[in-house]
C-alpha cells in the first residue's frame, strides 16, 4: 500500500466484479489519506479478510493488482452474517473526524442475476448491525444494473434509493459519512454512483439517509442468493478524513467590517474578495420580508432568498427559534432584492435577524446551508450580525462559528455594536469535497437572550488567472491615462 499526499475530501476503491461490488474503507490514522492499488507481493496487513465458507473465497493477486471475490453459494450479510467474504478494516474513529469518503470502481465479471457488490460500514458482530451500502445491484432475474443504497440495522432493512436499469457492466461508488449534519442532528449517510470516471464525469447522487447507526469496520464484500459461481474483482482501495478548509478572513477576533451597506459599490469594503466592492455578489439571504412593516415570531422561511445556485438548500438549524424583522432600533441595511451597484436603496423593512433558543453561553445552531457538487472551490461566506440594535447586546452574539464536512472555524470576542451591526467572514477551500451541510451557530453573550444573526452572504474568490488579468487591466488603463497625460 502507498500512501498519497493529498487525497482531499475523496476515498477511492476500485474494484473489478463478477456481479458483486463493494467499497471498502481504510485502517490508518483517522485523518490519513490513502490508497492501495493492490500491487504489493502481498495484502497490506491493515486488512481482514474473511471468507466463512469453503465454497466463498478472497483471493490478493498482485500480479493483476487487484482483489478477487468468489462466492459458489448463498452469501448473506443482512439481517444475519452467512457466508458473505468481507475484507475489511478498522473504521476512523467517530470521536476524531467529522467526515469520511470512499469511492470504488467495478466491473461485472460474470452476467449472473442476484449479485451485490458495494461499500459497507457495519459494527463488525455478526448481525451487522447499522449496515450502510452503495451497492452495484443485480438482483432481479432479468439482470438489471443498478445502483442501491442500502440501510439494514438490526435485523430491518430499508432502500432509501435505488436507480433503473443502467446498462453497464462498470460503476464508480462512494459512500460518504458527516457527522450530526442529518435532519434533527442526526448522522448524515449520502451515497453516489458513476458510470464513468467521475473525475471528469462527476457524480449522482444515489440517495441520503440520516441516523446515527454504529459502525467500527470498513469493507468490501460480495453477496449472493445462491449457489451459481460470482466473482468480484478489487482494482485499489482508498479513504480520507480530511474534508473541507474553513478559515476565518481576520484574525478570528472581533467584527471584520461594520457596513450596512454591503450591496453598494461606492461604499468602501475592508473584507471584498472578488473585487467589485460589494459583498453578497454570488447570492445571499437576509431575515425578513420586503413590504414595511415589523413583526417577530416568526418562522424560518421569513427571509429573503438570493442564494446562488450552488447552495441548494438553506434550513433552520437545530437551535433556531424565531425570525423577527422591521422594528425601528434595527440596523437599515441594503435591499437584498437589489443587486450590487452605487449606492442601493436602503430595504424598506430595515433588516431582520433568526434567533437560537435561549439558555447556557455555548455555540447554538441557526441556519444549515447544503453546497452542492458544482460550487466553486473557493468562496467566502460573510455573516451579518450585531443589527438588533439593543444596548446590552441581548441578542448580539459574542462568537459566530462556521462547521463544514470535516473543518470548522469561529471568531469570538464580538463586541455590542449598538448602534450598527458587524460582518465576520470565512474562506472555504472545498478542495475534492463533493458538496455538503454546513451550519452557522453564534454563542450567547448573556446566557439569557438567544444569540441571533442577521443574514449570510456568497462571494466567490477568483482565479489566480483572473487575478492577474484584472491587474493587466488596471496596469494597462494606468498606461493609457499616462499617455493622455503626456
Amino acid at each position: 500500500m502507498t500512501r498519497i499526499p493529498s487525497l482531499r475530501g475523496r476515498v477511492t476503491v476500485c474494484a473489478t466484479v463478477s456481479g458483486v461490488f463493494l467499497l471498502l474503507g481504510l485502517a490508518g490514522s483517522a485523518h490519513a489519506d490513502w490508497i492501495d492499488h493492490f500491487d504489493g507481493a502481498s495484502l497490506d496487513p491493515r486488512w481482514t479478510l474473511d471468507a466463512p465458507h469453503a465454497s466463498t473465497g478472497i483471493n490478493f493477486n498482485g500480479t493483476e493488482s487487484r482483489v478477487e471475490f468468489t462466492t459458489n453459494t448463498g452469501a448473506n450479510m443482512w439481517a444475519t452474517r452467512s457466508n458473505a467474504p468481507i475484507l475489511w478494516v478498522a473504521a476512523p474513529n467517530p470521536a476524531e473526524t467529522t467526515y469520511f469518503e470512499f469511492e470504488a470502481k467495478t466491473t461485472m465479471v460474470t452476467n449472473v442475476a442476484k449479485q451485490i457488490a458495494g461499500v459497507m460500514a457495519w459494527n463488525g458482530n455478526n448481525n451487522t448491525t447499522g449496515v450502510r451500502a452503495a451497492q452495484f445491484h443485480e438482483w432481479p432475474d432479468n439482470i438489471e444494473e443498478r445502483a442501491s443504497f442500502q440501510v439494514y440495522n438490526m435485523g430491518g432493512a430499508s432502500t432509501p434509493g435505488i436507480t433503473g436499469d443502467l446498462n453497464v457492466t462498470t460503476m464508480w461508488l462512494k459512500l460518504r459519512w458527516d457527522d450530526n449534519a442529518g435532519a434533527g442532528g442526526v448522522d448524515r449517510w449520502t451515497t453516489y454512483y458513476a458510470t464513468s470516471d467521475p473525475a471528469g464525469a462527476g457524480w449522482t447522487e444515489i440517495a441520503t439517509n440520516d441516523g446515527d447507526y454504529p459502525f467500527s469496520r470498513l469493507g468490501l464484500f460480495l453477496k449472493s442468493a445462491d449457489a451459481p459461481l460470482r466473482e468480484a474483482h478489487f482494482d485499489y482501495a482508498a479513504l480520507t478524513t480530511t474534508g473541507v478548509t474553513i478559515s476565518t478572513v481576520g484574525d478570528g477576533t472581533g467584527y471584520d467590517d461594520t457596513t450596512p451597506a454591503y450591496l453598494s459599490t461606492d461604499v468602501p469594503k475592508t473584507s471584498d474578495v472578488d473585487g467589485d466592492n460589494a459583498y453578497g455578489t454570488a447570492g445571499r439571504l437576509m431575515f425578513g420580508e420586503s413590504g414595511g412593516g415589523q413583526n417577530n415570531g416568526q418562522p424560518f422561511e421569513t427571509h429573503i432568498d438570493m442564494l446562488p445556485s450552488w447552495v441548494t438548500s438553506a434550513a433552520a438549524g437545530t437551535d433556531f427559534a424565531s425570525v423577527a424583522y422591521g422594528y425601528d432600533p434595527y440596523a437599515a441595511v441594503d435591499d437584498p432584492e437589489q443587486l450590487p451597484g452605487p449606492s442601493v436603496p436602503v430595504w424598506d423593512s430595515r433588516s431582520g435577524i433568526a434567533l437560537s433558543a435561549a439558555g447556557g453561553i455555548g455555540f447554538e445552531s441557526i441556519l444549515d446551508f447544503t453546497i452542492g457538487e458544482d460550487a466553486p472551490q473557493q468562496f467566502r461566506v460573510g455573516v451579518m450580525a450585531g443589527n438588533e440594535g439593543s444596548d446590552n447586546g441581548r441578542w448580539d452574539p459574542i462568537g459566530i462559528r462556521l462547521t463544514g464536512p470535516g473543518d470548522s472555524a469561529s471568531v469570538t470576542e464580538l463586541p455590542i455594536t449598538e448602534p450598527g451591526l458587524g460582518w465576520v467572514f470565512f474562506d472555504v477551500d472545498m478542495a475534492d469535497v463533493t458538496g455538503g451541510r454546513f451550519t452557522i451557530s453564534a454563542q450567547q453573550r448573556l446566557g439569557t437572550q438567544g444569540p441571533s444573526i442577521g443574514g449570510i452572504t456568497f462571494d466567490v474568490v477568483p482565479e489566480p488567472s483572473t487575478l492577474l488579468l484584472a491587474m493587466l487591466g488596471l496596469v494597462s488603463l494606468g498606461l493609457v491615462g499616462r499617455r493622455r497625460g503626456a
